[in-house]
C-alpha cells in the first residue's frame, strides 16, 4: 500500500510495527552521510552474532549501549528506531532495521564481497538461514517457557521439562 504522506510503500498490519519513525522522511537530510550504528547490550547473545559479522565484514561501526535494565529500549528515542523495544537494531544510511538474522543478511548481501558467509546457491543458503533462525524455532520457544521459572519462582511443569529435554 502506498502511504502519500511520506512516498513509501508499507505493509497494511500495525504499520508502527512494521516501519519506523527514521525509516520516513525525518532522516532524509542525514541520509548517506551517517556510518553504520549498532544498537547493543554486551549481554546479548544476538547482539553478539550481529557485531561479528560487521567484524568478519571488515566494517565499522558507532556502537550504542542500550542498558537494558535501565529499559533504555523503552525511551521515546530508542522506541523510534525500534518500536518493538529490542536489539540488536542498526540504522545504515538512514535505513533501519531490527533483528539480528535479518541484520546479518542484509549487512552480508549488501557489504560481503563474495558468497562465501551468505552463499548464492539456494540450498546452501536455505541451510545457512535455518541455522539462523534455530534461535527462533528452539531457544526462545523454550525462554518464553521458562522465564517464570527465573523470575516468578514458578515451578517446572513435566510437559515443560519435556519440552526441554527434546531439545537436547
Amino acid at each position: 500500500v502506498e502511504d502519500k504522506r511520506h512516498g513509501i510503500l508499507s505493509v497494511p498490519v500495525s504499520a508502527h510495527l512494521v516501519c519506523s519513525q527514521y525509516t520516513h522522511s525525518n532522516l532524509s537530510s542525514i541520509k548517506d552521510t551517517m556510518p553504520l550504528i549498532l544498537y547493543y547490550a554486551e549481554v546479548s547473545p544476538p547482539v553478539r552474532s550481529v557485531d561479528l559479522v560487521i567484524h568478519a565484514l571488515g566494517l565499522s561501526a558507532e556502537h550504542k549501549n542500550i542498558n537494558l535494565f535501565e529499559k533504555e529500549t523503552r525511551t521515546p528515542e530508542y522506541l523510534k528506531v525500534n518500536p518493538l523495544h529490542t536489539i540488536p537494531a542498526i540504522i545504515d544510511n538512514g535505513f533501519v532495521l531490527w533483528g539480528s538474522q535479518a541484520i546479518n543478511t542484509y549487512l552480508v548481501s549488501k557489504y560481503g564481497k563474495d558468497d562465501s558467509l551468505y552463499p548464492k546457491d539456494l540450498q546452501k543458503r536455505a541451510i545457512v538461514d535455518q541455522r539462523l533462525h534455530y534461535s527462533n524455532d528452539v531457544f526462545y520457544v523454550l525462554k518464553q517457557s521458562t522465564v517464570g521459572l527465573l523470575f516468578f519462582k514458578q515451578k517446572p511443569s513435566s510437559e515443560l521439562l519435556s519440552k526441554i529435554q527434546e531439545t537436547q
